[in-house]
């Protein structure tokens, strides 16, 4: 029996009561689980690195962001394609740790493309997650202090 439902809601929960070193741990457990017990399986797999992706951002650890974001993307653009939702999102993710990390040549067309495709993409989540997006990366070029490309993402 596979652990990976059970740990997936325990890392929810350690997460959302702030332990972000545990839901950390709890991730790169959750990610080498995946590896040996569902090797087949690369949709999980590029769920689980774009969650630890996310959680680094979402904590500040940018740098440590971009591996898994970057194998997220790559799993996700192999098995489905480049329109689907999933991709576009993760390209804003590893956009995100890239922009952070100041590496923004990398950053800005995965920003562009991934924002543009999820406010294509149908369903109301994909709005809501590019709109989010857009909020991050705008406070991320505040903080930058290039507050004109903050502007500009203040309008979309």
């Amino acid at each position: 029996m596979s652990v990976v439902p059970a740990a997936v809601e325990a890392l929810r929960t350690t997460f959302y009561l702030g332990r972000s070193q545990e839901a950390a741990d709890l991730f790169q457990n959750l990610v080498i689980t995946c590896r040996l017990e569902h090797p087949d399986d690369g949709g999980l797999l590029a769920h689980l690195l774009s969650g630890q992706a996310s959680l680094f951002n979402a904590t500040g650890r940018y740098a440590e962001a971009v591996d898994p974001a970057r194998e997220a993307l790559q799993v996700f653009q192999e098995l489905y394609g480049e329109s689907f939702w999933r991709v576009a999102a993760a390209k804003l993710v590893l956009g995100e740790a890239l922009l952070a990390s100041k590496q923004i040549d990398a950053a800005e067309p995965l920003l562009s493309e991934g924002y543009a495709s999820l406010l294509s993409a149908p369903g109301e989540a994909s709005a809501n997650e590019a709109m989010t997006a857009a909020g991050r990366i705008r406070a991320l070029y505040t903080a930058q202090g290039r507050s004109d490309l903050a502007a500009e993402w203040q309008q979309r």
